[in-house]
């Protein structure tokens, strides 16, 4: 009982790091989208995973920022900020921002990150072997 007291002690003041996807093979490349609940995915869509579950990308015409506020293999982004940029590839984009919103399971295999929900859908991305976040 103690110790359930302390982790959660711990974790409600902010003291314990969480593990989210990126302490699982997700930080450090750039990851383009393939699909959307299998769907072609539009062009020039991406996401990187930074420390502390920070994420970032380009939606194909703008670029945003948000938080994964969870444990791995949990996946949830309540916000996301973007870059104001009007452009024709705005009704995907909003596609993108809902389907992200949407996932809560983030798996890595190899160069290939599933997010999904327990629904069944899913966004699917690829990562190039040496590609790296830095953009």
């Amino acid at each position: 009982m103690r110790l359930a007291i302390a982790t959660s002690s711990l974790l409600a003041s902010g003291c314990v790091s969480l593990e989210n996807v990126n302490f699982y093979g997700g930080v450090g490349k750039v990851w383009t989208l393939s699909s959307i609940d299998g769907a072609p995915a539009p062009a020039g869509t991406d996401l990187r995973i930074g420390h502390l579950g920070a994420l970032s990308g380009h939606s194909g015409c703008n670029t945003w920022q948000a938080k994964d506020t969870s444990v791995y293999p949990w996946f949830e982004v309540e916000t996301i900020s973007t870059t104001l940029t009007a452009c024709p590839e705005q009704a995907a984009e909003q596609e993108f921002y809902e389907a992200l919103k949407a996932m809560t399971i983030a798996e890595v295999v190899g160069e290939t990150l599933i997010l999904s929900t327990i629904e069944g859908r899913e966004m699917l991305f690829k990562s190039v072997s040496g590609e790296t976040s830095a953009r």
